[in-house]
């Protein structure tokens, strides 16, 4: 059947009139579609095989649809109307889709259109309907290629020379306009030399101990980061934090500039209401999204750490919209954190690669960090994106390579990921080094950056805050630098400690390295335990002559449970290092004693005690307390 003999006598009535107006149309039967252009030399009708529908919107009542339709890029009709009569059902149209079209992401406008098809659709399979912006691979030749927005706003596509890919690429909807990066169309070969020498010589020596290499290796990698979801893996959060004026914010400036950002106040809040932040993370599978100061507020954390999740697994979200619709995006964009102190929330840790920056890291004098925060970064990502491309057979060469570098880390398949994530960046930087005549990472730092990140995940699965607080008592309590009136030893089974004192210094030490902890959490995870006594409020205890709140701790009970703390090494630092001492403490319970004189009861307690820790004495400790009437029976 021709192309004319399609249109009935009606439908050519209303393409005569609409012919008087100089409009356009379309039309649709037996499952072919056909566009109408109107001539001086009259109808002219062409199959359509590449066509988007977008603007798709209902109308009032739920009626129907309205869509506008474009034809290779350009727009054909505006407003086409749909209703609901002898339409092919959604569940018909689908099961044409996989062989008729080539959907590489769920399109809002498009899944409300096919409820509406009066046909299935008989598209050509290249037609490519994207939300995002980043990486992709060409179904039909196997060839990746970048899809970017330029500074102009425009789409556009990098694809290798010579590339056969023939798809038309339609990036529609909501999400792929709210990317924070935009691409200079730049492909000046010296002052990409140039940009890219100081990326690869200078940036790296911002920090010390390699953490500006950790930083900047991951940057690289996030541009292939779909690769590792391609291969089964996940591509780490990087989260930055430390205290202020460590270093973190200017780093992840230099990072945003030399990966598309116009401007560093572009920085996106992480907040419990985190939708503009969902849009940004939804844009992108490539492009680094950058955080402000990241903080888990309590009893707000659930939506955040959602999203950290979604982010991290390359998760599709719904979201209701006031037409009875969801909208799904689906977040993809690698993401940079930042705070001032480590997340105390193991769902969201583990998901991260750390990196902790302290003051006493910044390794580059301020003129030096001044002149980087004024380049001009810009002429570096989009001729660096068109090497890539280039050199695509390689990619998975340094895949398999970093994999090969990283080994296996004992079943741990994040700090895995988060490793040869890093190695993988490295690799890519190498590469450009030899190319514009850089500076290389030798293998020998390759090696102890890999030290650095294993030993940084593994507070990415921190202890119970009750573990972390008697391992550090534990640690400390001998330290002839600690006061000998925190703690006592009583019977060789019973440590007690000072509540305030101890839990001051464990919440400073947990501060001084960057990382979380509540005063309230410690205290009720202690009071959980059955082998703590006064975790919470503490125990009123009679302890050098003073009456204070103490935790006692069973330390046998409390080995079998944690067996790392060893019950022989909890010790009564009064008794280990001079007669001196050891008569303090004869001193201190003789006023034990007189304390509880008027209690035969306590009065027995404490001579049991005496008895009981006559065993823990050496023979010069024995002979101290012997001379202050004890032990002479």
């Amino acid at each position: 059947m021709s192309a004319e003999d399609i249109l009935n006598e009606a439908e050519q009535e209303e393409a005569a009139l609409i012919a008087q107006a100089g409009s356009e149309r379309f039309v649709a039967n037996k499952g072919l579609y056909l566009q109408v252009n109107f001539t001086s030399k009259g109808v002219d009708l062409s199959p359509i095989t590449n066509f988007v529908f977008d603007n798709t919107r209902f109308v009032s009542g739920d009626r129907g649809l309205l869509a506008d339709v474009r034809v290779n890029g350009k727009l054909v009709k505006s407003s086409a109307f749909f209703d609901k009569t002898s339409l092919t059902t959604v569940d018909a149209f689908r099961k044409k889709l996989p062989t008729e079209a080539d959907l590489l992401v769920d399109q809002k406008q498009f899944a409300k259109f096919v409820k509406f098809l009066k046909a299935p659709a008989r598209s050509q399979p290249h037609v490519n309907m994207i939300d995002q912006t980043g990486l992709y691979k060409d179904t039909k030749t196997g060839e990746y290629y970048f899809l970017i927005y330029d500074t102009q706003e425009k789409l556009q596509r990098i694809v290798k020379t010579h590339s056969k890919i023939t798809s038309t690429i339609y990036c529609e909807g909501i999400y792929a306009s709210k990317t924070k990066s935009y691409v200079r169309l730049d492909s000046d070969e010296e002052k990409f030399k140039n940009t890219a020498r100081t990326l690869l010589n200078e940036v790296p020596e911002i920090l010390a101990n390699n953490k500006s290499t950790i930083t900047l290796a991951w940057s690289f990698a996030s541009l292939l980061s779909q690769l590792y979801y391609e291969n089964k893996l996940y591509f780490p959060i990087l989260f930055k934090y430390g205290e202020p004026g460590g270093g973190k914010s200017t780093l992840a400036k230099i990072i945003a500039a030399m990966l598309g950002y116009k401007s560093v106040s572009d920085a996106i809040a992480f907040i419990s209401t985190a939708q503009p932040l969902q849009m940004a993370l939804a844009a992108t599978n490539a492009f680094v999204v950058v955080s402000e100061e990241f903080v888990l507020v309590k009893n707000k954390e659930a939506r955040p750490i959602a999203i950290l999740k979604a982010v991290y697994n390359r998760d599709k979200i719904e979201r209701g919209e006031t037409n009875k619709q969801n909208s799904v995006s689906q977040l993809s964009a690698p993401l940079i954190l930042q705070g001032n102190i480590y997340i105390d929330n193991e769902a969201v840790a583990d998901r991260c690669l750390p990196v902790h920056v302290r003051k006493a890291d910044r390794a580059m004098k301020q003129a030096d960090v001044a002149k980087l925060l004024r380049a001009d970064f810009s002429h570096f990502l989009y001729p660096y994106l068109l090497y890539l491309i280039e050199r695509q057979d390689k990619w998975h060469e340094w895949f398999a390579r970093a994999e090969e570098i990283v080994g296996r880390t004992d079943g741990d398949q994040r700090a895995y990921s988060a490793a040869s994530a890093v190695v993988f960046g490295i690799l890519m930087m190498n590469d450009l080094a030899e190319y514009v005549g850089a500076n290389q990472i030798s293998p020998e730092t390759i090696t102890k950056i890999i030290e650095i990140i294993m030993e940084q995940r593994s507070l990415a699965n921190p202890e119970e805050p009750y573990i972390r607080f008697l391992k550090f008592v534990q640690n400390k309590h001998t330290d002839e630098n600690v006061s000998k009136e925190k703690q006592t030893l009583v019977d060789g089974k019973q440590f007690w400690l000072s509540k305030t004192y101890w839990v001051e210094k464990f919440l400073e030490d947990v501060k001084s390295k960057g990382q979380e902890a509540g005063q309230n959490d410690l205290l009720a995870n202690l009071a959980e335990q059955p082998f703590v006594q006064g975790g919470k409020e503490g125990v009123t205890k009679y302890m050098y002559q003073k009456t204070i709140r103490a935790i006692g701790i069973d330390i046998e009970a409390l080995a079998k449970q944690v067996p790392e703390i060893r019950a022989e090494l909890w010790n009564d630092i009064r008794l280990t290092n001079s007669r001196l001492e050891a008569e303090h403490a004869t001193k201190d319970l003789k006023g034990s004693m007189e304390h509880d004189a008027g209690r035969e009861v306590g009065k027995k307690e404490v001579l049991d005690k005496l008895e009981q820790l006559q065993v823990w004495l050496n023979e010069e400790q024995l002979q101290a307390f012997q001379k202050h009437g004890f032990f002479n029976d």
